[in-house]
């Protein structure tokens, strides 16, 4: 019957996940997903998920992505020392310390919807660099709501996948998977998934 109506929206599957576009003004898909050729072709395999639930509005997750000065401040103490601001910065923790450098830039059309954090990485015990732990890091925000962090290590290559998906007003829950070439052993590539959910 002509009064009988069902909603629909576009739906794309990318990279094993399934996306559904909704504009909260009912307009079409303005841009697309980039499909990771590693994962799509399985060069890179599926080595662990991390499941989280953040109570913050949706914007604010890719904010503190983009904001640089953060990563000392809230990343700088090593992993052991936890993440409950008031006690990371303990002096039993000093003798170890993440470094830090980033640049952020935003595409230009056709990928304005994608901003740009090419970031290094190391770590430094009693002050000498441990070059095992060293990263290069390509951080892709897509969207509002997707990051592509492709990384290159001394264990390897790979990427984590980031996906929020909003599950009330001020409820965000975030899943990060992470891929990684098949000769990276699988404790190192937990070990990463480890360190990237307790930080």
């Amino acid at each position: 019957p002509e009064i009988a109506r069902v909603k629909s929206w576009p739906v794309r599957e990318v990279n094993g996940w399934i996306f559904i576009w909704h504009h909260v003004e009912g307009l079409e898909p303005s841009w697309s997903i980039p499909i990771a050729e590693e994962v799509e072709r399985s060069t890179w395999v599926y080595r662990g998920r991390t499941e989280h639930y953040v109570n913050a509005h949706i914007e604010e997750i890719p904010e503190n992505g983009a904001d640089v000065v953060h990563l000392k401040q809230v990343h700088g103490p090593i992993v052991t020392a936890g993440s409950d601001l008031r006690t990371m910065w303990n002096k039993r923790w000093a003798f170890a310390e993440h470094h830090w450098t980033a640049a952020w830039e935003q595409m230009t059309e056709p990928d304005g919807h994608i901003g740009l954090m090419k970031l290094t990485h190391d770590i430094s015990v009693f002050g000498f660099v441990l070059p095992l732990l060293n990263f290069k890091v390509m951080a892709r925000q897509i969207g509002p709501a997707i990051v592509y962090l492709e990384f290159d290590s001394f264990f390897g290559r790979g990427m984590f996948m980031q996906m929020v998906t909003p599950q009330a007003p001020l409820v965000q829950k975030v899943v990060q998977n992470i891929f990684a070439t098949r000769w990276m052993p699988a404790a190192i590539a937990k070990f990463y998934l480890m360190s990237e959910a307790l930080q």
